[in-house]
């Protein structure tokens, strides 16, 4: 790679300084020397004995542009433009121009390599002037191994705010600390900019854990000195009484000549304004602890922690603010505006490439999750689903943590903070308790909604707001994922032998889902939908086998995953509904039914008690959909309403389906499982044309759960209860449905949305709750058991319920 007789010279970014002085250290056989680029100028181009930018605003040039003018004539010297010939010889004739008579003879004493700088038009000017010959590495030429940034890049952690963002982030700190004290000497934050010092300063308290930042102000953040540059502007004077907090304005005025009466003055005000504006000063403390900066240098000691990883922040470019446009600077061999983004981004490229980077994140932008698009992030091939960024893994508030117990309890009081939403009041803003009243009108504009958002309204609104608005990620993006997995595999149901490829499609939609709601698909995931497509090839056969004696309707019999628009009431529309299948069967006399089926991979069942909440209401609603199209393909061929039913095609505990000697499925208990449950007609007719014929106790294969829709249009339980009346009709559980839509949709639609919710099973005796994994379960103030006593009430009052007596009556009557 590198010779051992020869010596070499390596010219680099001051970055890149650290990791080269670990190679030099790895290579003690090499006779290696670095030099930043500002030192190949000091040696071969022209320096300056004294600051010259007090002389060039004499010959009223502003203080921006004389900055520009020292750039260029540190390279170029008298060999430029007429300005820069006619600026060079006045500073030479004041003794301003200085020269390194040695420094040529330096570099000509070894091999010079430039270091990812090929780019640098103003550094390969400036070496080929002098005669002296050189080669471009990069350090991948160098044998420096570099981190994987293709299909193995990091994830980028998103963070709702700056204070949840470095909570985490000491947290990971403590966490490392505690197993090795020694890493503190080799950890460092790098900060987004001097805003970050209070949350810095702040948390690194809570978690004690000291942290360094070399601190300065900005030159006009002194009260004093602010006060007196907008004295100077109006007094039209420079001349003021010191004290010792203006002190720093007095000098500074003296040293750039800003006090000579000659100079028109407003001339000289723009440029203490200029001045002013580029200075800072320093801020004393303490020098000890991990290392907050906001600049980077590649260390492979160093484990780095990233806080601004976004476009505009990290990969900020070069300001376009030359005193020359970029054709000019291009002749004076000068680097030109978009030279200096191309060597801005190959730096921030090797830092990704070579530094050790503990740690991504950034705090969300506009309520956006997207890393925005940039000439540098395609470079790196960083490929997602919808374009070339890196993947980012949303982070709501979790009270897991390696924390302190002042650091928990601050964290906590910031989620219940956070929990709450704000309104304007007086001027300030002020807590809103009742999650309503807000101002815009999103959804007062919407025309068209989704039965799955209704639903989820009533299991918590003030969750479905958060979806809808701040659009957080579900608590458990694997459960979203499974269904469509399930989904996509089941649409091929009616195509006989489900194939490699429909699972294969099954998967790429499950990954596809998974990522898009913020889930990362691992060993885990594999090891599971290994397990579920091994039910699933049990279960088809048995779904198959649950209508084998069905009767079908000639033609296309099966409709899986139908898409279908309808109206429950005027400005009340659904467009889009998707029915996962519509079964076509028909009768000994030709009667044409429809059967609508909705699978659920969960144990979710059909209640006719829970519609007027606005609970199940996704079979109703796909009832009213094929009946208000039925004048419309394929819908005419639908015939005659036979009923509807939630299949449960995957059990939550599938080893509860084996038989006892556990090596295969009990088939008459999984074929038993995947019973639909909802309501179906109660004329033979319709049972014999799905169900088959009855056996010789006259009863047929349906679930116990079933409801019947009696010919004058009454409910009564299925199974063992299937003589037992119930105070409700077909009709009337419609009519719930309609009634339930148009109140959610007006309650959106008014912005409504309370955090306490409905109780997941309301009918049920189970504590299993809606908002187990809930963000906001610490400051919620439902009760499981209160919601259970009040929904029961409500149900109470709702419908006329059957009591014991009422029910056997009605049994004895069956008998007799």
């Amino acid at each position: 790679m590198l010779e051992t007789t020869e010596k070499y010279i390596f010219i680099a970014s001051r970055n890149l300084f650290p990791l080269l002085y670990a190679f030099k250290a790895d290579h003690p056989e090499s006779d290696i020397k670095l030099l930043s680029k500002q030192d190949v100028i000091s040696r071969l181009g022209n320096c300056f004995a004294s600051d010259p930018i007090p002389s060039l605003l004499k010959q009223h040039y502003s203080y921006r542009s004389a900055k520009q003018i020292m750039r260029l004539l540190n390279l170029v010297g008298d060999k430029a433009t007429k300005e820069l010939k006619r600026v060079y010889q006045q500073l030479e004739s004041e003794g301003l121009i200085a020269i390194d008579e040695y420094g040529k003879r330096e570099l000509e004493q070894g091999k010079l390599c430039l270091i990812e700088l090929e780019n640098d038009a103003e550094l390969t000017y400036l070496l080929r002037n002098n005669g002296l010959e050189f080669q471009n590495l990069n350090l991948e030429s160098l044998g420096l191994k570099a981190n994987d940034l293709g299909d193995s890049h990091p994830d980028v952690y998103l963070y709702p705010d700056k204070f949840s963002q470095y909570v985490a982030i000491y947290s990971d700190i403590r966490h490392r600390l505690v197993s090795d004290p020694a890493l503190a000497n080799k950890i460092v934050i790098l900060m987004r900019d001097d805003f970050d010092l209070f949350y810095i300063q702040t948390i690194s308290k809570l978690f004690g854990i000291p942290t360094y930042c070399k601190l300065s102000r900005p030159f006009l953040s002194t009260e004093a000195i602010a006060k007196q540059v907008k004295e100077i502007h109006v007094t039209r004077s420079f001349a003021f009484d010191e004290t010792e907090e203006l002190e720093p304005l007095g000098k500074l005025i003296v040293h750039y000549g800003l006090d000579d009466e000659k100079l028109d003055f407003d001339f000289r005000y723009a440029c203490l304004l200029e001045i002013a504006s580029a200075m800072s000063l320093p801020v004393n403390g303490e020098e000890k602890g991990i290392v907050a900066t906001n600049s980077f240098v590649i260390d492979p000691d160093q484990i780095v922690y990233v806080t601004n990883f976004q476009y505009g922040d990290f990969y900020q470019v070069a300001d376009d603010n030359d005193y020359f446009p970029d054709d000019v600077l291009e002749n004076l061999h000068a680097n030109p505006s978009y030279v200096k983004t191309k060597l801005d981004r190959v730096e921030k490229l090797n830092f990704l490439k070579y530094a050790h980077i503990a740690f991504l994140s950034r705090v969300g932008a506009h309520l956006s999750d997207k890393i925005y698009d940039s000439q540098f992030i395609q470079e790196l091939n960083w490929t997602g689903k919808e374009g070339a960024f890196p993947g980012t893994i949303k982070i709501n508030w979790s009270d897991s943590g390696f924390y302190t117990s002042d650091a928990a309890l601050l964290f906590k009081a910031h989620q219940c903070d956070r929990a709450f939403a704000f309104k304007p009041w007086k001027g300030y803003r002020d807590y809103d308790h009742s999650f309503s009243g807000f101002e815009d009108d999103y959804f007062q504009k919407k025309k068209s909604w989704s039965v799955t958002k209704l639903e989820r309204y009533v299991s918590c609104p003030y969750q479905f707001y958060l979806d809808e608005f701040i659009q957080s990620p579900p608590s458990d993006p694997h459960n979203i994922a499974l269904g469509s997995y399930v989904h996509k595999i089941l649409e091929h149901l009616n195509e006989g032998l489900i194939t490699e490829e429909t699972f294969e499609e099954g998967l790429a939609e499950y990954k596809d889902n998974l990522r898009r709601n913020g889930g990362e698909f691992g060993p885990k995931n594999d090891l599971y939908l290994r397990i579920v497509r091994h039910h699933l090839e049990k279960i088809i056969a048995a779904m198959r086998d649950s209508v084998a004696n069905a009767n079908y309707a000639p033609g296309q019999f099966e409709y899986p995953e139908q898409k279908i628009s309808f109206e429950v009431a005027p400005g009340y529309c659904f467009n889009n509904a998707r029915i996962d299948k519509v079964l076509l069967t028909q009768g000994p006399m030709g009667e044409r039914y429809y059967t609508i089926f909705d699978y659920k991979t969960g144990s979710e069942r059909f209640d006719y008690r829970e519609v007027f909440i606005g609970k199940s209401l996704q079979l109703p609603l796909y009832y009213f959909a094929i009946e208000q199209n039925k004048d419309n393909e394929p819908y005419d061929r639908f015939a005659q309403f036979g009923g509807f039913g939630i299949v449960p095609c995957f059990a939550s505990s599938p080893k509860s389906l084996y038989c006892d000697d556990k090596n295969d499925y009990n088939m008459d208990k999984l074929k038993k499982g995947l019973l639909p449950a909802g309501m179906v007609l109660n004329m033979s007719s319709y049972l014999g044309s799905y169900y088959g014929p009855a056996d010789e106790k006259g009863e047929y294969g349906l679930s116990s759960k079933n409801l019947f829709i009696g010919e004058d249009g009454k409910l009564r339980f299925g199974g063992r209860r299937k003589n037992v009346k119930i105070e409700a009709t077909f009709e009337s559980i419609l009519d719930d449905a309609k009634a339930a839509v148009i109140r959610i949709v007006d309650e959106i639609r008014q912005n409504q949305f309370q955090i306490a919710p409905a109780h997941k099973n309301i009918v049920s005796e189970s504590k299993e709750l809606h908002c187990k994994y809930c963000s906001y379960r610490n400051v919620c103030f439902r009760d499981a058991e209160a919601d259970a006593r009040s929904y029961k009430a409500e149900i109470a009052a709702h419908f006329k319920p059957f009591s014991l007596e009422d029910e056997k009556e009605e049994e004895e009557e069956s008998d007799e």
